[in-house]
């Protein structure tokens, strides 16, 4: 029987969002055509606190994969979610919390 769900971790993640060709602090990304899918332009900024003006930025960020190996997003909210209340937070306890039965 397959695993239901499994973590990996990224080695590096970046909290960001979609935003407009307008905005100040936007980042354009291009998608290069190729076989079978059209090229694509997004706009995205990294996000930060509004009080702090700190990033979400973490190393070995745990993300919970389902059967089809996609993430999860239930699983990566909850972490996400988490992890924006600490100001150090120490990525081993979110690593087993990806692990833990609630989350997975």
């Amino acid at each position: 029987m397959r695993e239901l769900r499994r973590k990996v971790l990224l080695p590096v993640f970046q909290l960001s969002e979609l935003t407009t060709e307008d905005d100040p602090r936007a980042l354009k990304r291009v998608i290069k055509e190729g076989k079978g899918h059209p090229g694509a332009t997004y706009h995205y900024r990294f996000t930060c606190d509004a009080y702090s003006e700190r990033g979400f930025n973490y190393n070995l960020f745990p993300v919970v994969l389902d059967r089809d190996a996609v993430p999860w997003s239930l699983g990566t909210l909850y972490l996400l979610s988490q992890l924006e209340a600490e100001t150090a937070p120490a990525m081993t306890t979110y690593q087993s919390r990806a692990e833990s039965p609630r989350v997975c």
